[in-house]
């Protein structure tokens, strides 16, 4: 494991005191998922809220060794200051009328219908990221249960070239003499 410089452990602190938020999701099969936005594929999960905030703090620091030793730029903290929460909004006229007719249908303002519109909107897309995060689980699950039934059956050994797998479909054998890590596929 390469070992982190001084210039690099005394920025990845530097950039940990700044205030990234932390968002903190209950998973419906229990625990929590804990993520910080501003770094992508940056999560961690535990079984308490305080256990995956602590995993994520363990994960942003791994991640930013990792961007600041391939040179990838770190963003800053999303600054929520600026933020009113009032937005001046033009929309065509017949939407407008479209809106107000299903507002006064829903018994309800245009301003609540539009926020209600939004917030599923950006509820939708962190589903979309939960979901792909939950598959992307599974495969990897699914891969390395796959790779253990694989050594178990096929320890790691040198053996003869006449040794051979099938798998799928395709053949897959072993060089002469080489640890049965290394495979070569036959078309």
């Amino acid at each position: 494991m390469k070992k982190t410089n001084k210039h690099h452990l005394d920025k990845i602190k530097d950039i940990l005191r700044k205030p990234y938020a932390r968002q903190l999701i209950p998973d419906v099969t229990g625990g929590f998922t804990a993520l910080i936005q501003e770094f992508p594929g940056c999560f961690a999960e535990g079984d308490t809220p305080q256990e995956a905030l602590d995993n994520l703090n363990e994960a942003a620091f791994s991640w930013l060794e990792s961007s600041l030793s391939n040179g990838y730029p770190v963003r800053e903290p999303i600054d929520y200051s600026g933020y009113s929460g009032k937005i001046a909004l033009r929309i065509p006229r017949g939407l407008h009328k479209q809106i107000a007719e299903l507002a006064e249908l829903e018994d309800t303002s245009i301003n609540q219908l539009i926020v209600s519109a939004i917030s599923e909107y950006v509820g939708c897309k962190n589903t979309e990221h939960v979901f792909l995060k939950s598959i992307q689980d599974q495969f990897f699950s699914i891969k390395n249960d796959l790779r253990n039934t694989i050594l178990v059956a096929y320890p790691p050994q040198t053996i003869s070239n006449k040794q051979m797998i099938a798998f799928k479909g395709k053949t897959i054998s072993m060089a002469e003499n080489t640890p049965s890590e290394h495979f070569i596929t036959q078309q």
